[in-house]
């Protein structure tokens, strides 16, 4: 179900009524009024965390932007599209036939920059002036239809308009009650339906995005018993420490679990990625990092399913603490992002559906065929020794033989030639890769 707050001015919301047509059992509205425009900004903070998303007018977006609110909740304004107004106009040139449209005064472009005639181009210049300088003035926008009104009046008075046309519904019935010739323009049926749809279509899927579930899991040698013996607890519980002054520094909403030697993370996905700047860095560990005296390594694991969200995250610390990086995830569609602890650049590893293949083929671990791909691609050959891999993927040469091994029984690798780069000491293989 998608929960859609609707803010509009009073007079407007019998032009929304047609939208119960395409509410149905997995959408919600819910609709805010106001009557001047001075209340709008109540409206928005008291209903923004009520809902999925937010409609509002152009109007109402001008106001909330020039007063710095953020929208934190998606939000979207609506106004009449320009077909819906050259409709308007269409058909009043054939409701008025004599009319001069050069007099008509269309305040469509008090809120956008669409002027169809020198009239309303040169009511538009003169309003935007005093618009920008004091909309932020409470007063002001209690007064802004007043405005609007007083705009179409002057220019009836001054002659210079014949016929009024506004998109402001609550002062198209002051105009006719000062028996001023009007027309109101609404967005169509048409307009309505298309952008509601594109709003439930386009929630929908970030809500999708959104049950994705994230673990983290934060290791360190010092949480090891073995080897930092009874500090190893102190260690554990001041780290977790430091994660709770992050949450409240920050105000992150995260769950922290301890455990043996290591501590997990839980947190939304739209949240990890507004922490992270889209997977681009990683501030906890970062922040652990620069505050503890041990190092620490942190492996995300991003997936729909809890279990392979903790599997993916054990596997990306894992994978942290063999290429001596603060921080590895792994998301939805197995790619590995590296985040450097120093400059936090970012590298990642495609899923690479032949390498997948592959790995499918030969029984090789798609991670083990990728990181050979990425050694290949760094050294800028498929012609590696055990050395290069121990290099460039900082493990042990013992570690990168034994993987060398394991392609070539698989028929990945075959050797091409041996040479000495030391008087003493066994010759290195130079193999050559097929991936």
């Amino acid at each position: 179900m998608v929960r859609i707050g609707i803010i509009l001015a009073e007079s407007a919301l019998n032009d929304f009524i047609q939208l119960k047509d395409i509410v149905n059992d997995k959408n919600e509205f819910t609709f805010y009024t106001y009557k001047d425009t001075s209340e709008i900004q109540a409206l928005y903070l008291q209903s923004e965390l009520l809902h999925d998303a937010i409609i509002i007018n152009q109007l109402s977006t001008m106001i909330l932007q020039r007063i710095g609110i953020k929208f934190n909740t998606p939000t979207y304004s609506y106004i009449p599209s320009e077909t819906d107004v050259y409709k308007k106009l269409f058909n009043l040139s054939l409701t008025y036939r004599n009319i001069d449209l050069s007099t008509v005064f269309l305040d469509y472009d008090m809120i956008t920059n669409f002027s169809p005639n020198e009239l309303a181009n040169e009511m538009y210049e003169q309003f935007l002036t005093i618009f920008e300088a004091n909309i932020i003035n409470d007063q002001w926008q209690s007064n802004f239809y007043n405005r609007i009104l007083d705009k179409h009046i002057q220019a009836h008075k001054s002659g210079k308009a014949t016929l009024s046309v506004t998109t402001f519904s609550n002062i198209y019935s002051q105009l006719v009650k000062a028996n001023i010739p009007t027309e109101l323009i609404t967005p169509s049926r048409e307009t309505l339906v298309q952008f509601i749809e594109k709003i439930i279509l386009e929630v929908s899927h970030q809500k999708l995005l959104d049950n994705k579930i994230v673990v983290g899991k934060i290791t360190s040698d010092a949480f090891n018993a073995s080897d930092y013996h009874l500090n190893a607890g102190y260690n554990i519980n001041l780290t977790i420490s430091e994660l709770h002054e992050f949450k409240r520094k920050y105000k992150q909403k995260f769950i922290i679990q301890q455990n043996a030697n290591f501590i997990e993370i839980l947190i939304s996905h739209s949240e990890l990625m507004m922490l992270s700047h889209n997977l681009k860095s990683d501030p906890v560990a970062a922040a652990l990092n620069e505050s503890l005296s041990f190092n620490i390594f942190v492996g995300w694991g991003i997936d729909f399913n809890i279990e392979e969200a903790h599997r993916k995250a054990h596997l990306a610390n894992h994978e942290a603490k063999i290429q001596k990086k603060c921080s590895v995830i792994i998301n939805n569609t197995d790619q590995f992002i590296y985040l450097n602890s120093e400059k936090q650049q970012e590298v990642v590893i495609e899923n690479n559906p032949a390498v997948q293949k592959l790995s499918e083929q030969t029984g090789i671990s798609a991670l083990i065929l990728n990181k050979l791909l990425l050694v290949i691609n760094k050294k800028g050959s498929n012609e590696i020794t055990s050395d290069d891999i121990a290099t460039h993927l900082a493990i042990t040469v013992r570690s990168a033989n034994r993987m060398l091994n394991e392609l070539e029984a698989k028929g990945i690798a075959h050797t091409i030639s041996t040479k000495h780069e030391k008087q003493r000491g066994r010759p290195k293989k130079v193999f050559k890769v097929s991936i």
